[in-house]
């Protein structure tokens, strides 16, 4: 019994350190991230909040949710735009992802209009 309790409360522990983790995250930036507003008072919508609030340049986008050899763009951007012609110039797609690990990211989607 002791092991069901050890997995229940491995998985408790990483759901409430991501958690809290993002939230955080946002507090850091300013709430909208470093790639925020451009001369507005308004910040840019580039990747939904929630899961899906990382901007990464990626290699490959397999079946519409893998993200493989994924980075955060080198230079700033302001919006999906500026996004997507950012990660054009490597020949990389840009996506928005749960925060990659190791240069993958599982879950992507294409950024917001």
């Amino acid at each position: 019994m002791k092991s069901v309790e050890m997995k229940s409360f491995t998985i408790v522990t990483f759901f409430a350190a991501f958690a809290v983790a993002v939230p955080l995250e946002d507090a850091l930036n300013g709430g909208s991230g470093w790639w925020g507003d451009h001369h507005n008072d308004h910040p840019s919508h580039i990747c939904p909040q929630g899961l899906y609030n990382s901007p990464q340049c990626c290699n490959s986008h397999l079946l519409g949710i893998f993200g493989l050899d994924c980075h955060t763009p080198w230079e700033k951007f302001y919006d999906s735009e500026d996004l997507r012609q950012e990660c054009s110039k490597a020949s990389e797609t840009a996506l928005c992802c749960v925060s990659p690990v190791r240069d993958q990211a599982i879950l992507c989607q294409p950024p917001l209009a």
